[in-house]
């Protein structure tokens, strides 16, 4: 079974809610960051080929791009004034975008 990157985002979120959202490090005893996130997803789930990463990875920074001032999922997740709630309300837009284009 291919996972989707819709899917694939929605374990990232999972993995946040459960394990906790840091920022400035990739993973850590007290959770992950978005990118850590992504990469603590891909090892959950059956990630069958690269492009499914590469898909996910595409559309959340595309997310970020059109919904903010950042480039980059790492410069936005580590800004300082970032919060939990907008990163799971930016990862929600994603997973939207991402089920609107395997549609």
């Amino acid at each position: 079974m291919t996972v989707k990157a819709s899917d694939l985002l929605q374990e990232a979120k999972n993995r946040l809610i459960e394990d906790g959202w840091i920022q400035y490090h990739l993973h850590r005893q007290e959770g992950h960051c978005l990118t850590g996130a992504l990469q603590e997803a891909a090892g959950r789930v059956e990630v069958d080929e690269y492009c499914d990463w590469v898909s996910a990875n595409r559309i959340l920074t595309e997310t970020i791009e059109a919904n903010s001032r950042a480039e980059t999922i790492v410069g936005w997740n580590d800004h300082r004034i970032r919060t939990f709630d907008q990163v799971m309300e930016m990862l929600d837009k994603a997973i939207l975008a991402a089920k609107e284009a395997e549609a």
